[in-house]
């Protein structure tokens, strides 16, 4: 058995840059979204085919939620 584990996931892209954020966010790079989509999906089907235990909880942190 495995013991349960968490997983962050980063949004590198925002609508404008914060002073006080120390993030690697983008804010010129929305061309991006698409394919930073992709390699996330990508990245989850090959752990799911790859028979790794399951994440417990999830984490989304970064830039602009509403920017994917």
């Amino acid at each position: 058995m495995h013991p349960g584990f968490g997983v962050y996931v980063h949004i590198p892209f925002c609508a404008k840059k914060c002073d006080y954020c120390a993030f690697a966010t983008f804010t010129d790079r929305y061309q991006l979204t698409s394919d930073y989509l992709a390699a996330m999906r990508t990245h989850i089907q090959r752990s799911v085919a790859a028979e790794m235990p399951k994440a417990t909880s999830v984490f989304i942190g970064g830039g602009t939620p509403t920017l994917v």
